[in-house]
């Protein structure tokens, strides 16, 4: 023990040294102080929020306190906090920089290094490693500690330097193992869960080690790798531990295919490592077992006994993302990359943190979303768990002597090769198959059978990745049943191609699939090994807000709306909440970045995002929402033009209008200029929310938005029926009737008329001197009489009301105006009438506010209030 001597007056000089550097430092608790965590409490109301070292920091200096820096961006340092040297070695391999360190006492003390805005401030007990980074204090030299140690900087002279990317991987690397042992743990039975929070207990003594051998087989069948269970036995054998004692273990554990003690078998060798009286499980079994045999206790301690996972052989040489794009694409013929890199986000995806996901490839039947599902493998390996096709009770079943699927999983991907035959079952067996999937990602299953038997698991980890065609969207049992736990992915791919490569393939489809699989199980590998060391992307937060305010509009968008036997609506359930949506696109969106090779999401991957939830709009109601982007419609219109039924048009214009993503104008409310056919109907025009979401989303392709036509026939065409390409596009033209024809002849996409996110037509707001005199002066003496009877409520037209008097006189008198030259007509919009306005009533720009009325949002907001103002529904517009 060693006792600090250093005189006030030296402490304060050395505060003033750190503040020379850049470091903020605030002032801590006496190390004789008897409250909590003496020596170490910050003393200062949001220290945290310092930017420089306070000016009175010298008072608390005089009154024996100790000092301690704000880490992180205040001062420009990243500490990383070593309690103990157990894992220092594999944290500092293949590290050869030096850098500023201090010590209070051998075996812990902290490493500095200049701040590392990427590493999060965490605490890791068992690994005995903290990293103190944004708001997070680190005590300094020459504090003393309660013992009376001192701390002291082990060279001082050594500058800070940047945080290697080898430490960086080596951090982790730990953490990402400690991760999977804790999950590990937490699926053993309660006697070793419970001796875990207290490991010194069980490393003494013969029934500590046979107990031991417990533990080891529990989480070697519960996945344990030979890394985790390194780690596992060096938390609990500290000094003891011997690495080459547990490698040979381990291997032969592996050899002889180690199966998990039985419950007798602990309580006969692990004496006084066990509580069977209060275990759960035990209780459980006598409850069950109550005047039955000890045989049949036995059987039933059998079938927790599980086979071992298939580990499959896989080739060691690393598989980039470029040789596993250029493999698919030489067996299929793949248009595009989102092909294959969506449903491998989604499959690597189970195996990074966040909640397990459902992911459906959807496609018409022979289009390959099967042989994708296949590459992943045709039987089970350590990454799936395929199934051909699912039934009510496929994953639990409720005889009692059978192993359910459920448990057999084991944190590997379900990979359904086609669920299209699940839809033509009856509904309850649907909405059967559906619980049992919303209840695996939930990781919780409990079911009670008619014949008594009741099963429970909980703890488990699987995603469900599965193929189907369009025909799903049909069953409003699974938009109820899972809500936001489904993403759907739908690739685009040309038919006629595809039957030529299908052609091609026809007398080496084992060859195919077979080449296809390797690769792919060489893909996964790796990149679960890189992001095991590197951790995923990192997407900005400008990103994951505008993802964020696109998964708002898709909760709404897909909400099911139930219709009675007539055809009308019955029900109008509350949207999803886009919490666990967003979470499965942001993830995905960020192992699209890392396996592209980037640590921070770009435009590509934003764009991705963004193909994601274009791609679970459900289809007819994305083509009538980008119909309505043109402009206010009737129905009639909207199913010429969207290709729809009217019926059907008219259907879905409800529910969108139930769902307020749609605004209906009713027919007695048009004018009487109208026409007899738009007097007879009801128009619809986009809210403005939904404008300004389908403004972002503008340009990105879909099965269905992009559809070539043969340029003088102006029909489909057969031999490229889709677009092929995934793009945003930035230079947007106005979606015209007149269609504009590529070189090939294909309508761009922005000029379809049954686009789905087109951008509207634009007239010239200010057309006034363009019409026919007439007109004009017909048009002066309009508002001039208007105005008289606005004045009786609202006053004199000036600079403050004539905004809201141009959209009433809109609303009210429908004027139209007429171009003296080609003789074109059409409505004065709001903006217009205001312009012209300012001449009638001698109003000046400069003091009359001018709208910007250039996007159906904000005509959209106006048009609302002025029908709300005319219907006297003024509660509601003032909500």
């Amino acid at each position: 023990m060693t006792t600090n001597t250093i005189p006030v007056t030296e402490i304060i000089k050395v505060v003033e040294a750190y503040t020379a550097r850049g470091w903020v430092i605030h002032p801590l608790s006496s190390p004789k102080d008897n409250g909590n965590s003496p020596g170490k409490k910050p003393l200062l109301k949001d220290w945290q929020k310092l930017q420089a070292t306070p000016t009175d920091i010298e008072k608390y200096i005089q009154q024996g306190c100790n000092i301690g820096l704000v880490c992180g961006k205040n001062s420009g340092v990243t500490v990383i906090d070593l309690d103990s040297m157990m894992f220092a070695d594999d944290l500092f391999k293949g590290v050869e920089s030096t850098t500023l360190k201090s010590q209070r006492t051998e075996g812990r003390g902290h490493v500095c290094f200049k701040y590392n805005h990427a590493l999060s401030s965490q605490k890791h007990s068992n690994l005995g490693i903290e990293i103190l980074n944004d708001r997070n204090n680190a005590v300094l030299p020459p504090s003393i500690h309660k013992s009376g140690d001192t701390y002291r900087w082990l060279n001082p002279d050594t500058p800070l330097i940047e945080m290697p990317e080898q430490l960086i991987e080596n951090l982790n690397r730990l953490f990402n193992t400690e991760k999977k042992l804790l999950s590990l743990i937490s699926d053993c039975r309660p006697c070793f869960k419970r001796y875990w929070a207290d490991k010194e207990k069980i490393t003494h003594g013969e029934n500590a080690r046979y107990f031991l051998g417990a533990f080891c087989s529990e989480l070697f069948n519960n996945g344990a790798d030979l890394d985790t269970i390194k780690m596992f036995a060096r938390i609990v054998y500290r000094n003891d531990y011997n690495e080459k004692v547990t490698t040979t273990e381990y291997k032969g554990w592996t050899e002889k295919r180690l199966k998990p003690w039985r419950c007798e078998k602990i309580r006969e060798h692990c004496v006084g490592f066990t509580d069977c009286d209060n275990c759960p499980i035990t209780k459980s079994k006598e409850r069950k077992n109550t005047g039955k045999t000890q045989t049949k206790v036995k059987e039933h301690v059998h079938v927790l006994v599980l086979p071992p996972i298939p580990h499959e052989t896989i080739d060691p040489n690393p598989c980039d993302l470029k040789e596993l794009l250029s493999t698919f694409r030489k067996w299929l013929a793949i248009k595009e990359d989102y092909n294959v890199t969506a449903p491998v986000c989604a499959f690597i995806g189970n195996f990074v943190p966040g909640e397990p996901d459902i992911i459906g490839i959807i496609s018409p039947s022979g289009s390959l979303k099967t042989e994708i599902i296949r590459s992943y493998g045709l039987t089970e390996n350590q990454y799936t768990y395929p199934l051909s096709s699912v039934t009510e009770h496929t994953f639990v079943s409720g005889h009692k002597d059978n192993i359910d699927t459920i448990p057999l999983l084991r944190g590997r991907v379900v990979a359904i090769k086609d669920l299209t035959t699940l839809l033509a079952k009856k509904e309850d067996v649907r909405a059967a198959v559906f619980a049992d999937f919303r209840d695996i990602t939930d990781c919780y299953v409990h079911k009670e059978f008619g014949n008594g038997i009741k099963k429970e698991y909980k703890g488990f980890h699987s995603s469900i990745l599965f193929a189907s065609t369009n025909a799903i969207e049909r069953y409003y049992s699974m938009y109820s049943n899972l809500g936001q736990r489904m993403v759907f992915i739908r690739p685009i791919n040309d038919p006629k191609d595809a039957r030529i490569q299908a052609e091609k393939n026809r007398n080496q489809l084992e060859l195919m699939r077979n080449e296809l699989h390797s690769v792919m199980m060489r893909f996964i590998k790796g990149t679960l090994d890189d992001l095991k060391v590197k951790g995923t992307a990192h997407i900005p937060d400008d990103m994951k807000g505008e993802i964020g305010e696109l998964c708002d509009f898709l909760a709404i968008g897909r909400t099911t709306i139930h219709h009675d036997f007539k055809g009308e609506i019955d029900e109008i359930p509350e949207p999803e909440f886009p919490t666990r949506v967003y979470n499965t696109i942001c993830k995905l969106t960020e192992i699209h970045a890392s396996i592209h090779g980037r640590m921070q999401a770009s435009d590509d991957d934003k764009a991705f995002a963004f193909r994601l939830i274009l791609d679970n709009i459900p289809t007819i109601r994305l083509r009538i929402l980008g119909r309505l982007r043109t402009g206010e419609q009737t129905t009639s219109q909207i199913g010429k033009h969207a290709e729809l039924p009217t019926p059907t048009a008219k259907r879905v214009l409800d529910e969108l209008t139930a769902l307020h993503l749609v605004v209906k104008i009713p027919r007695d409310m048009k004018d009487d200029d109208d026409s007899d056919t738009d007097k007879r109907s009801d128009s619809f025009y986009l809210s403005d929310e939904v404008a300004a979401q389908l403004d972002k989303l503008r340009g990105v392709i879909r099965i269905g938005s992009s559809i070539n036509r043969d340029k003088t026939l102006g029909t489909p065409n057969p031999n490229r029926p889709y677009e092929s390409t995934f793009e945003v596009k930035n230079n947007l033209h106005s979606n015209n009737e007149s269609l504009s024809v590529n070189d090939d002849n294909t309508i761009p996409l922005e000029s379809h008329p049954s686009i789905l996110l087109g951008t509207p037509n634009s007239k010239i707001d200010n057309i006034f001197n363009l019409s026919e005199p007439d007109a004009n002066h017909k048009l002066q003496k309009s508002l001039i009489n208007a105005s008289k009877q606005y004045e009786q409520e609202h006053g004199t037209i000036n600079s403050d009301n004539v905004i809201s008097f141009s959209y009433r006189y809109c609303e009210q008198f429908k004027p139209r105006w007429v171009h003296s030259i080609t003789g074109e007509s059409g409505d004065y919009t709001p903006s217009a009438i205001l312009g012209i306005c300012r001449k009638v009533f001698k109003l000046t720009p400069e003091t009359t506010p001018t709208p910007t009325l250039t996007t159906p949002a904000q005509v959209n907001v106006m048009k609302r209030t002025a029908i709300l103002i005319i219907n006297h529904r003024t509660d509601a517009l003032i909500s």
